[in-house]
């Protein structure tokens, strides 16, 4: 399946995906995950997943998601010796290119979990184009399914004004 975690800045998608992180190292895929950030990321240090919280997630490797090979033989570096990788997760997606969807679609054929937290929408409340066509592979699976398969994040507006903060749910990301 493909599963997503979307929605704006500061919304909880690092903390869901720490928590996850967290489920992985403890059930019986411990030694069949893998956790990609995009190699553009220049928030969270080298190798880590940190969260508004301070949760971090450790062994987390780049993705350049441009060559999908790349990927791919990371992953079957991991698996060498090892069982399959059978859960990937990607961090940031909305930082790929369009190329980053064929990557999602390779992995789902050989029967891998994909979880792709980031993003949906830009500061002008525009869809990133990668967000909306994961979305729409998302949420026809759910049809089939019944599962529910796309997870939208909420943040609150902190935007100040006349000295009281807003506090409304955030439609999109702020850029400041």
């Amino acid at each position: 399946e493909v599963v997503l975690g979307i929605g704006t800045m500061i919304s909880g998608k690092s903390e869901d995906l720490g928590e996850t992180y967290e489920k992985l190292k403890c059930s019986r895929h411990r030694n069949s995950y893998v956790i990609f950030c995009n190699s553009r990321n220049t928030r969270d240090l080298k190798g880590k997943i940190v969260s508004g919280s301070g949760k971090v997630v450790d062994n987390v490797l780049e993705a350049d998601t441009d060559n999908i090979e790349d990927v791919l033989q990371i992953i079957a570096g991991k698996e060498v010796g090892r069982q399959k990788i059978d859960v990937v997760i990607f961090d940031e997606f909305n930082l790929h290119s369009h190329k980053f969807v064929s990557v999602v679609k390779r992995l789902r054929s050989r029967e891998a979990v994909v979880v792709c937290y980031g993003l949906n929408l830009d500061f002008r409340g525009e869809d990133f184009p990668v967000a909306r066509r994961l979305q729409e592979i998302a949420r026809a699976r759910e049809t089939i399914t019944g599962k529910k398969l796309v997870h939208t994040f909420e943040s609150y507006c902190c935007v100040v004004e006349d000295g009281k903060q807003c506090g409304s749910p955030a439609g999109y990301t702020s850029r400041v």
